[in-house]
C-alpha cells in the first residue's frame, strides 16, 4: 500500500498561497482583457493602435499581434487599417511566425497604397518569404520594390536580393547585384 507524504502546516500554507496568487493573477488579467482590453482604442487622446504599440514595446509580441488584428476589425481608416497590419506582420515576424506574417501582409491591398507604404509592404513580405526559405518569391517581391525605386530600400534591397540569388545557386547574378 503506497504510502501518503505528510506536509507540515507550514508546506500546506505556502501551496495554498502560491494557488491563490496564481488564481489572483489569472483574475486581473481576464478582468484587465474583458473590461479594459475592449474599449482602449475608443480613449480620445491617443491614436487606435497605441495599446498594441505599447505591447510590441514590451516584446509581448503575441498579444500585440492579436491587438493589431483587433485594430484593424475595429478601425474604418484605411491607412490605419494598413498600418495595424504591417504592424501585426513585425510582431508575428518576431516571433519566427513567418508564414503568418506573409499571410497579414498579403491582405493590404497594395492598389490603394502610397508608393512609400506599397515598398514598406513588398520589403516586409520579401524579407518574410526569405526567413520563411522561399527564395523563389523573394526574388519575385524584391523585382516589385525595385520597380518602386525607393532609395531608402536600395541597399537592404540588394543585399537580401544577393542573398536570395545565392541561395538560387545563382551566384553569378548575385555577384552582379553586389558589384
Amino acid at each position: 500500500m503506497p504510502q501518503c507524504m505528510r506536509l507540515t502546516s507550514t508546506e500546506v500554507y505556502i501551496a495554498l498561497k502560491h494557488t491563490e496568487m496564481t488564481l489572483i493573477k489569472q483574475l486581473i488579467t481576464g478582468c484587465c482583457f474583458i473590461f479594459i482590453f475592449p474599449f482602449v482604442t475608443y480613449s480620445t487622446n491617443h491614436k487606435p493602435n497605441s495599446f498594441a504599440d505599447s505591447l510590441f514595446l514590451a516584446e509581448n509580441y503575441k498579444l500585440a499581434a492579436i491587438e493589431y488584428e483587433r485594430v484593424f476589425f475595429m478601425e474604418q481608416n484605411p491607412q490605419l487599417k494598413n498600418q495595424a497590419l504591417i504592424q501585426k506582420a513585425q510582431s508575428l515576424k518576431q516571433l519566427k511566425q513567418y508564414a503568418e506574417a506573409i499571410t497579414s501582409l498579403q491582405r493590404i491591398p497594395l492598389f490603394f497604397l502610397t508608393d512609400s507604404t506599397r515598398s514598406v509592404v513588398h520589403f516586409e513580405k520579401a524579407l518574410c518569404y526569405y526567413l520563411n526559405g522561399d527564395f523563389t518569391l523573394t526574388e519575385f517581391e524584391l523585382r516589385q520594390l525595385k520597380e518602386q525605386q525607393n532609395a531608402h530600400y536600395a541597399a537592404k534591397h540588394d543585399i537580401l536580393l544577393a542573398l536570395s540569388l545565392n541561395e538560387q545557386l545563382k551566384w553569378d547574378d548575385a555577384k552582379d547585384i553586389l558589384r
